[in-house]
């Protein structure tokens, strides 16, 4: 009788491995993507190279790869060199030191937000406000209006110049006053024909000095007004400049050049650069602002910060829709210009040659002449070299270079997911609860700020009562505190 046969029995799965070199010792899950392993010799591997090549930078693998999976055994001179590349590759508008002598970036914590200053109210419109609070006054209503004794038959008799507040406004909307001093004669006017026409003892008389009184109350609250907006002004001055944080030069906050008081920003130097790159068919990358030509190739461009972007519409591989077709026309007619650019070149180059090869300018010259102006280049004008304009060494087209044996790169591959361009959504941080070495993480820090932060957001806190709380981005695994994710948010929104 024979027996029934069994069934297969399951391998046990293979005992886990690096990634990079199969060890099996000293495993750490650092990846936040893929349950891959790395050894802890093949991830510090990892990070000093991206720290020697900038291509390679930050240290990572389906997602970047966290500093604090490899602390505390990590050089702490490498770590701090990491968090100083690492903030300065997060920031997209990067900002570097105008002085040439410096040029170091300087971290987005450390530049004010520029703030357009409100403008200062002109003296006419400051007096007017003085002479309609006047009219408010409780002891106003013998001064203007129907009632005001002005208007009497026998007021006009006893005073030589009569005026009343409604003179007094409309001497102010015609900007008669030009100075405090002409409303206070005038204010001061109706205070003693007051007195003239109806006695020093009467009501109408005090409630003229209570006007008066009142007019230099509102006189001196005009004079603390001015003083604090001089003040405003001087704090604002300040803080339209900021210290770079490496030599100390003062950087306007606006234009982000050398401190230029009491002048305009001058944006002359960018105005050209941005017609160049335009003339010769260049794009700014979209997260470093760098030039970029495209040679040749497919619209998916790479620059060498890391970004990937469509050439076409320059926004993020991961945004473009591929309805952005309509620039194809503009590329066609950058391309035919590039094309009838170079023809132009070689064809002067061509035209100056003679059928035997010589320079046609040379024919008919004698031996002698041509060895004294051998190694010489005949003299332009300066007209000549002011109108000359500078050869595009790119030009030619897509063409050209693609039969070319110039050497421009692989095409790109599609990238993981960028966090310059990534809309972050945020979630708890969390790890898995299987045993897995996932790292130190008590060394755990944010991403932008560097502030110590935990998975419950007890063990570390910037104020009593607040929780910092580590936050992980579901798409490029960022990792940020509160803080940070509220200025993510708030870029978003």
């Amino acid at each position: 009788m024979e027996r029934g046969a069994q069934p297969p029995q399951m391998r046990p799965a293979p005992p886990a491995s690096c990634l990079v070199c199969t060890g099996t010792t000293s495993l750490i899950r650092a990846c936040r993507k893929c349950p891959g392993h790395f050894c802890q010799d093949c991830l510090k591997n990892a990070f000093d190279r991206s720290l020697e090549e900038p291509s390679m930078f930050p240290a990572s693998c389906c997602a970047i790869l966290q500093l604090h999976t490899l602390l505390p055994e990590y050089s702490t001179d490498k770590a701090k060199q990491y968090r100083r590349k690492f903030e300065e590759w997060l920031t997209v508008a990067k900002v570097y030191c105008p002085s040439p002598t410096c040029s170091a970036f300087i971290p987005e914590r450390n530049i004010p937000t520029y703030q357009q200053p409100s403008p200062a109210p002109s003296l006419r419109h400051l007096l007017l406000q003085i002479v309609d609070e006047l009219f408010q006054c409780h002891h106003s209503r013998f001064f203007h209006g129907e009632f005001s004794i002005s208007k009497t038959v026998d007021f006009g008799d006893c005073a030589a110049n009569v005026i009343d507040l409604d003179d007094v406004k409309q001497n102010a909307l015609s900007g008669l006053y030009d100075s405090t001093a002409k409303l206070t004669i005038d204010m001061s006017l109706i205070a003693t024909n007051a007195r003239l026409v109806m006695g020093p003892w009467h009501p109408i008389s005090h409630a003229a000095m209570n006007l008066f009184a009142d007019y230099n109350k509102l006189l001196a609250q005009l004079a603390d007004r001015l003083i604090q907006a001089t003040q405003s002004d001087r704090l604002f001055t300040q803080q339209r400049i900021f210290p770079c944080p490496t030599c100390l030069i003062a950087i306007c906050t606006k234009c982000r050049q050398k401190a230029h008081p009491d002048q305009d920003c001058d944006t002359s130097a960018l105005d050209y650069e941005e017609t160049m790159l335009a003339q010769y068919g260049y794009k700014r990358c979209p997260r470093c602002r760098s030039g970029i030509k495209r040679m040749h190739g497919c619209s998916h461009v790479r620059c060498h910060c890391g970004a990937h972007f469509c050439w076409h519409c320059t926004k993020s591989i991961d945004d473009c829709l591929g309805d952005c077709g309509g620039d194809f026309d503009s590329d066609a007619e950058d391309e035919d210009m590039d094309e009838d650019e170079n023809e132009e070149v070689d064809g002067e180059a061509a035209g100056s040659m003679s059928g035997d090869g010589r320079n046609r300018d040379d024919a008919g010259k004698s031996p002698c002449a041509d060895s004294l102006t051998q190694g010489r280049s005949p003299p332009l004008s300066g007209a000549h070299q002011a109108l000359r304009a500078p050869v595009n060494l790119d030009a030619g087209g897509s063409a050209r270079w693609a039969e070319s044996d110039l050497n421009f790169g692989d095409e790109p591959e599609e990238p993981v997911v960028q966090i310059w361009s990534c809309h972050h959504y945020f979630q708890k941080f969390a790890t898995p609860k299987d045993g897995q070495n996932y790292g130190n993480l008590g060394y755990m820090e944010c991403n932008r700020c560097f502030l110590h932060v935990s998975e419950t957001g007890v063990h570390f806190q910037r104020e009593p009562g607040a929780e910092a709380g580590a936050w992980e981005c579901i798409d490029c695994r960022l990792i940020v505190c509160e803080g940070c994710k509220e200025h993510y948010e708030e870029k978003d929104q």
